[in-house]
């Protein structure tokens, strides 16, 4: 009998999902929060995926950690700035305010901020070339902003 070892794929937080109607781009931080974020683009997961079903017998039983970008939340409120064409503005929010929404989001950003994701980006990009790794720029670039104007018309 063989023993089942899976292949184990740890994301870390991710971008390119769609935006609704009440994303403002100002929660990007917690409190607290000094360290920054690792991001993974949606896109990316799925060329990542498929990278390793391309090489399941070289990967089979490891575990890959995955990122594309890693950056602060006034960095990327910068990026998000100059994507939109308008000022988007870093702003902290208390964890007791987070947790009043999600206690989850809550122990989610405590453990950011605590230990943090550490997934190697240059080992990554190095090793899984055929993924395009979309930075959070990439991405900002890339993305139909219209949405945001569609959305407000809504309200």
């Amino acid at each position: 009998m063989h023993d089942f070892v899976p292949t184990r794929l740890e994301q870390t937080q991710q971008f390119g999902h769609g935006l609704g109607r009440s994303t403002a781009v100002a929660q990007i931080g917690i409190e607290n929060l000094r360290r920054v974020l690792q991001l993974v683009a949606l896109v990316d997961i799925g060329a990542f995926v498929a990278a390793l079903i391309e090489r399941r017998d070289q990967v089979f039983g490891k575990r890959f950690d995955l990122a594309g970008d890693e950056l602060s939340g006034e960095e990327q409120a910068k990026i998000l700035s100059l994507a939109i064409g308008r000022p988007i503005i870093y702003q902290e929010i208390p964890i007791a305010a987070a947790r009043q929404q999600s206690e989850d989001v809550a122990l989610m950003f405590e453990w950011f901020d605590r230990v943090g994701a550490d997934a190697d980006i240059a080992a990554l990009r190095r090793d899984f070339s055929e993924v395009r790794w979309h930075s959070f720029a990439d991405w900002a670039r890339e993305f139909d902003w219209s949405v945001l104007e569609r959305t407000s018309s809504v309200a």
